[in-house]
C-alpha cells in the first residue's frame, strides 16, 4: 500500500463535510441565531483541497526531474488524476440528468434535448470556461479548475524546477490572493471573471493556490530536514492546531469575506506543517481506517448533488429545514457508498483494457 499522510486524509473528510454543510445551507437557507452562521463560510474548505493538490502535485514532478520528458510525464500525471474521478464524473452525471428529467415532467422533447446540450460542457470538465448555459453538477467546478491548471503548472515545474517553486509560486500566490481581495472582497464566486472580465475567477483561484500547494511542499521538505527540541516541536504541534482550528471557526462566523484570505494562508501553514511531520501529531493517523475515510471524501463531494436535485423539484423542499438537512445528508451518504463499488468496477475493468493493449503492442513488436 502507497504510503499516505493520516492527518491529511482525515482533514480531506473534514473538508469535504465542510463544504457540503456550506451547500446544503445555500440549497435549504439554514440559519442559525447571531452572531454564527451555519458554514457561511464553508467554501474555504475548496483552498484546503488545492493546496494539498499543489503539494502532491510538486512531489510527484520531482520523481521525474532526471528523466524530464515534459510532455510525457504530464500527459501521464493528468491521465492519472482523470481516471480517479471519471467514474464518479459519469456516474454522477448521468444519475443527476434522469433524475432531473423524471422530476420535471413538463418538458418536451426539445426542452430535453436542449437540456442535455447545455450540460455537456460540464460533462467535459469546461463549465468555469464560459461556453456553459447548465451545470448539472455544480461542485465539480472545483475538479475541473483543478484539471486545466494541473496541465499548466505540471509542465512548468518539470521546466523550471525550484525556479517556479520556490521562487514563482509564492509570488503567484501573493499577487493573485491580493488580487481577487482587492478587487472583488473575496476568493469565492467562481461564477465571476477577472481582469476586465477577461478569465474566469474560478481558474485563477485554482491556479494560484495549487501554485501555493508547491511552494508549500519546498517549505515542508525545509522544516524536515531540521532537527527540533521537545519544545519547538510542542510550538510547531500548537501551531498546526491553531491554523486548522481558525478557518475551521472562520465558516461559522459572521467576520467579512475578504477575511478568506487569512483563512487560505493559515490553512498553507497547516498544511504545510500537517506534511513536514514534525509534529506531535504526525504518524498518529496512519492506518487503514483513516485511509478509507480520506478516499471517501470523493465519492463523497460527487455524491452531494443529487439531493439538492430532488430538494429542489418535490413537495421534499417544503419539509423542516432540519429534515430537509437530514434528507440531503443521507442521500448524499447513500449514493457515496453505492459510488464506492462503481469505481471499483469501472477501474477493474479499465485495467483489462489497458492491460490487453499491451499484450497486443508487445506481440506486435
Amino acid at each position: 500500500m502507497q504510503k499516505r499522510n493520516g492527518n491529511i486524509e482525515l482533514m480531506r473528510l473534514v473538508f469535504c463535510v465542510i463544504v457540503i454543510l456550506f451547500h446544503c445551507r445555500n440549497a435549504i437557507e439554514i440559519k442559525l441565531p447571531a452572531p454564527f452562521e451555519f458554514f457561511s463560510k464553508g467554501k474555504i474548505g475548496v483552498e484546503f483541497f488545492f493546496l494539498v493538490s499543489g503539494w502532491l502535485l510538486a512531489k510527484n514532478a520531482k520523481k521525474h526531474y532526471v528523466t524530464n520528458n515534459i510532455a510525457v510525464d504530464t500527459q501521464r500525471f493528468l491521465f492519472k488524476k482523470l481516471r480517479s474521478v471519471l467514474p464518479y464524473h459519469v456516474t454522477v452525471y448521468a444519475v443527476c440528468l434522469a433524475v432531473s428529467f423524471a422530476l420535471k415532467t413538463e418538458y418536451t422533447a426539445k426542452d430535453s434535448f436542449l437540456s442535455v446540450i447545455d450540460t455537456l460542457p460540464n460533462f467535459f470538465f469546461i463549465q468555469n470556461s464560459g461556453v456553459h448555459k447548465r451545470t448539472l453538477i455544480t461542485p465539480e467546478w472545483y475538479v475541473a479548475a483543478m484539471l486545466l491548471m494541473m496541465a499548466i503548472i505540471y509542465p512548468l515545474v518539470l521546466k523550471y524546477r525550484e525556479r517556479f517553486t520556490r521562487l514563482a509560486c509564492p509570488l503567484i500566490v501573493i499577487f493573485s490572493i491580493g488580487y481577487m481581495i482587492h478587487s472583488q472582497g473575496k476568493l469565492g464566486g467562481v461564477e465571476r471573471w477577472v481582469f476586465g472580465n477577461s478569465f474566469p475567477k474560478g481558474y485563477l483561484r485554482a491556479f494560484c493556490e495549487i501554485c501555493g500547494g508547491a511552494f508549500c511542499f519546498e517549505v515542508s521538505g525545509f522544516i524536515k530536514r531540521l532537527n527540533f527540541s521537545r519544545a519547538d516541536r510542542l510550538l510547531l504541534t500548537a501551531a498546526e492546531f491553531i491554523c486548522y482550528a481558525l478557518p475551521i471557526a472562520y465558516t461559522f462566523s459572521d467576520f467579512p469575506n475578504s477575511y478568506e484570505a487569512y483563512a487560505f494562508y493559515s490553512l498553507a501553514i497547516a498544511v504545510t506543517l500537517t506534511f513536514s511531520e514534525v509534529t506531535y501529531f504526525s504518524g498518529k493517523l496512519n492506518n487503514s481506517f483513516i485511509y478509507a475515510l480520506g478516499r471517501f471524501s470523493l465519492p463523497l463531494y460527487y455524491a452531494q448533488r443529487l439531493g439538492f436535485i430532488i430538494i429542489g423539484n418535490t413537495a421534499l423542499g417544503e419539509m423542516r429545514v432540519r429534515n430537509q438537512l437530514l434528507f440531503c445528508f443521507a442521500t448524499t451518504l447513500a449514493f457515496a457508498l453505492l459510488l464506492v463499488p462503481v469505481n471499483k468496477l469501472f477501474t477493474k475493468a479499465f485495467n483489462g483494457k489497458v492491460n490487453a493493449l499491451r499484450s497486443k503492442k508487445e506481440l506486435a513488436v
